[in-house]
């Protein structure tokens, strides 16, 4: 078969090879990807499942969309009109979640083919590393996170693209290339996209460089890759322009929110992703022998400095991120970890490069090189790798650590036998005479063995519900879905192992959009700085609000002085795991960051988690408000004992408050109730033993500080998490007593202060409103939210006099509210929501977002599409009119022979 008939089986197989990861997905009903649901909620095709998983009792979320107000539609990561979105309406989730991956990673697959092919590799070498491709780009966190899948697969077609508009410089490229733009401007990931171009930026002035005899094309090319950019950009608009005015309304006024190249240069993880290739033997031979070439191959050279200069943003080699940082162009789209997507789609082509390399070698010096270093990188797998997997793996993603594991073991199997396949190499020339496919068979053979089977092995299988809670708990989030917030509370620093739900009101604390690509909006920040103070940092206009993500994941921001806007923000759950929360009424002294239990305390728990054994003494500090009772028993075995507890110092003269004390015989027990109301602020609580030298096996039975005033409740739910509940919280929608007229300075001020009370008094910007009154409310008055999505709100209301309804949804421009069907204006009201005013009686308020910018950019949009498929439609006819022309007209050698010099390439070398 020829090299054409070839190509056109080894594209099929490009498509038809990401299959066989995903055929396990169609028996067992679950997916390979695990959604962190923090994240990808924030996605348009997630926004059903989550809704029915919401509406199930399964998501302590107070709405569906985890925005806390801001809309889809603000935020391009919603990739609303992305098309692959289509399958999630007419598919279960669980189908349409792998069938939706399935399809890109063919994208994926066919896109670095055909790469590869396009730089020079012929079928067999193009193939093998397609091989290798996909299962690494299935085995990273770069291919299970939805915005890679999304974006990210389109980088192999859109880096051809460029190969081919700068060679052939065609409007059938352009077209192309301008499709590919629009594509991945709708799946979302803008940064992808400049990251991509920043490597594809390097490759061109490489090329520039290298094909200097040709600048003048090359210089034309680049001017067309710049329109193909611009009117892919333009396209694109329906979907970009919300998002940039959302950048607008940030508190930098860009889309980062803090020194994102500090975070990501982390040498440890990115070597777990090019783990295969560094010690595989496979990819090293093919990766030298590629490099053997370089100075006759242009296009390994291309290659080699771009996959540099990818390393080196990743790395921050030379202080190259720290350069691109002060650039301010580039800044807003820093490269990070996602670089190494590039990367490893330019180690693909070297890869290739190398294969042929060694398929073409007669002398069989590559081949029986490839043998030896299969050899050694199986012996080294056994005797290094494998030994160390724990430590290796715990540098990767905490959810990928159990399939990771599996890939890993499962090639140290696989390599002995690629070897054996590579010890035949002196044997292929012989063999391959009479059959020539044989030594091209055996190499995709060995890559397959090497990357492909250890993930096919080790893929993921995830349901797709991962939350599994009991079912009094599920019956309790039915029974209170969509009424108030649930915040989420668990230590900071072992997210990855905690069993309570990892949704809450407030998204990684301050942030009101997406946890790493932030667009802290200004109002909401500041609010939350109130609640959680000194958690905001500001400096030289920007701004760090991290410190706020812990404070509000650990429950640090509980005060007595944040009660009114925890109460305003709907806070009427908090879910806490294994831990109890400043304020609650049953504050249990046996958790497991309870001072009772802190390694100087000298207190040991017990296996059910309800006693405390003490061996001869225990101390340990306390914090309690007036009205604390201390309840719990005391159960002394050995010798006696007694329990004391006393006030901090409160003066100059050191002296303390005995708040109570007891005397235990031996051998006895007693139930325990201490009165601590005498004092408010910390005491100590010491218990030992009484003489003797053995050990005194002292219990103390369900330690526990009671106080009914306290405004957090535990609830009766049965979890190994607690639930707690704060009364006094707001609805998403109510009416205060009162509204008064403010500056935006002076509404945050005011909000601070202790005469604050969100339900007795709301502050709003703007003209004061006529006929706004203090005037208690009637029996039956309120308001009531109907209806609540991403993008539309209804609410009833019920006024006696002229009121101001306060809704707690962010306020953000683009939203419009519409009373009885007659519009009103939506006044920032209690600095970060909104406030709408309506007369006395019975009203329906609609609020829709329809920004001015979602309408200019379909416009824009629209008329960029239309301009592009009228240049096509004219094009075509141009040259239908010129070979008809050219066929009425003889040849002058051969008759009515036919011209195509407009189909002739045009070579850069």
């Amino acid at each position: 078969m020829n090299e054409n008939g070839n190509a056109k089986w080894g594209l099929i197989f490009a498509l038809v090879y990401p299959a066989l990861f995903y055929i396990p997905y169609i028996f067992d009903g679950t997916t390979s990807i695990l959604p962190s649901y923090q994240d990808e909620s924030q996605w348009l095709l997630y926004y059903d499942f989550i809704a029915r998983s919401f509406s199930e009792g399964y998501f302590p979320l107070w709405t569906p969309d985890l925005y806390c107000g801001m809309p889809f539609l603000a935020w391009s990561h919603s990739a609303a009109l992305y098309p692959s979105s289509v399958i999630f309406s007419f598919l279960d989730f669980v189908t349409a979640a792998w069938a939706n991956q399935w399809i890109h990673a063919a994208v994926y697959s066919s896109g670095v083919y055909l790469l590869c092919r396009r730089a020079g590799a012929r079928v067999p070498a193009s193939i093998a590393a397609t091989t290798a491709a996909v299962p690494l780009f299935l085995l990273t966190n770069l291919g299970h996170f939805l915005p890679n899948i999304r974006t990210g697969v389109w980088i192999p077609l859109l880096f051809l693209s460029i190969v081919e508009l700068t060679t052939r410089r065609s409007v059938k490229w352009l077209f192309f290339f301008i499709l590919i733009n629009f594509l991945m401007y709708l799946g979302g990931q803008v940064e992808l996209i400049g990251l991509a171009y920043e490597a594809a930026a390097v490759a061109l002035i490489v090329a520039g460089i290298v094909f200097w005899r040709y600048r003048g094309k090359i210089l034309s090319a680049y001017a067309l890759v710049g329109v193909g950019f611009a009117l892919g950009f333009l396209a694109s608009q329906v979907q970009s322009l919300p998002t940039l005015e959302l950048t607008h309304y940030s508190v930098r006024g860009q889309g980062l929110t803090y020194e994102y190249f500090k975070i990501w240069s982390n040498r440890h993880v990115n070597l777990v992703f090019w783990l295969p290739y560094l010690v595989s033997g496979l990819g090293v031979t093919a990766i030298v022998a590629a490099l053997s070439t370089l100075k006759k191959s242009a296009a390994v050279m291309i290659a080699s400095i771009t996959l540099v200069y990818c390393a080196a943003l990743v790395h921050d080699l030379f202080g190259i991120m720290w350069v691109l940082y002060q650039v301010p162009v580039l800044k807003g789209l820093l490269a990070h970890s996602r670089i190494l997507f590039i990367g490893e789609i330019i180690l693909q082509v070297i890869i290739a490069l190398g294969v042929q390399k060694i398929l073409d070698d007669r002398r069989l010096s590559w081949r029986i090189g490839l043998a030896g270093a299969l050899t050694l990188a199986a012996i080294v797998w056994w005797l290094a790798v494998i030994p160390r997997l724990g430590d290796i793996i715990k540098i990767g993603e905490p959810n990928s650590r159990g399939p990771a594991e599996k890939i890993l073991v499962t090639m140290g199997y696989c390599l002995p036998l690629a070897a054996l396949i590579g010890f035949s190499a002196p044997w292929w020339e012989r063999i391959s005479r009479r059959l020539p496919v044989f030594p091209s068979a055996a190499v995709v053979l060995i890559f397959g063995l090497t990357y492909a089977v250890p993930l096919w092995v080790g893929m993921p299988h995830n349901p797709s519900d991962p939350f599994k809670h009991s079912s009094d708990y599920v019956q309790f989030m039915k029974n209170h879905r969509g009424l108030h917030r649930v915040q989420t509370i668990y230590s900071w620093e072992n997210w990855e192992d905690v069993s309570v739900p990892l949704q809450s009101g407030i998204l990684y604390g301050t942030r009101s959009a997406d946890g790493f690509i932030t667009v802290s909006l200004d109002r909401y920040t500041r609010l939350m700085d109130l609640i959680a103070p000194g958690t905001l940092e500001e400096k030289n206009g920007k701004i760090n609000d991290l410190e706020a993500t812990r404070s509000f994941k650990e429950g640090d921001f509980i005060s007595a002085s944040a009660v009114p806007l925890i109460n305003l923000l709907g806070m009427r759950y908090l879910v806490a795991e294994k831990r109890n929360l400043k304020f609650a009424d049953h504050f249990f002294l046996y958790y497991p960051d309870s001072p009772l239990l802190m390694d100087t305390s000298g207190g040991k728990p017990s296996e059910d988690e309800t006693r405390v054994g003490i061996e001869g003494f225990a101390s340990f500090p306390l914090s309690i408000n007036r009205g604390d009772l201390l309840e719990g028993g005391l159960f002394v075995k050995e010798q006696p004992a007694f329990i004391i507890i006393s006030s901090h110092p409160e003066n100059e003269t050191k002296t303390r408050r005995l708040l109570y004390a007891r005397y235990l015989r031996k051998e006895s027990d007693a139930d325990l109730l201490a009165n601590l109301s005498k004092v408010e602020g910390h005491a100590t609580i010491s218990i030992a033993a009484i003489g003797g030298n053995g050990p005194s096996n002292i219990i103390f039975i369900r330690p526990t500080i009671i106080n009914n005033d306290k405004f957090l409740r535990r609830l009766p739910v049965g979890q190994d998490f607690s639930v707690f509940e704060n009364s006094q919280a707001l609805s998403p929608a109510f009416i205060p007593t009162n509204a008064s007229a403010m500056t935006k300075s002076e509404a945050l001020e005011y909000m601070g202060s202790p005469d604050f009370s969100p339900e007795r008094e709301a502050v709003y910007e703007g003209k004061a409103v006529h006929g706004l009154r203090f005037a208690p409310l009637k029996k039956g008055e309120g308001a009531k939210t109907n209806y609540s999505s991403s993008e539309r709100i209804e609410i009833v209301v019920i006024a006696s006099v002229t009121r101001l309804v306060v809704l707690t949804e962010c306020y953000f421009p683009g939203w419009r509210a519409w009373v009885d069907g007659r519009e009103e204006i939506i006044r920032p009201a209690d600095y970060a929501f909104r406030g709408v005013e309506v007369r006395p009686g019975l009203h329906k308020i609609q609020m829709a977002y329809e920004p001015a910018s979602f309408r200019i950019g379909l416009w824009i949009s629209i008329g960029s599409l239309f301009f592009l498929v009228t240049a096509i439609l004219l094009y075509g006819l141009r040259r239908r009119y010129i070979l008809l022309s050219e066929r009425a007209e003889p040849h002058p050698a051969k008759g009515n022979a036919v011209s195509l010099e407009n189909d002739r390439k045009v070579p850069v070398s």
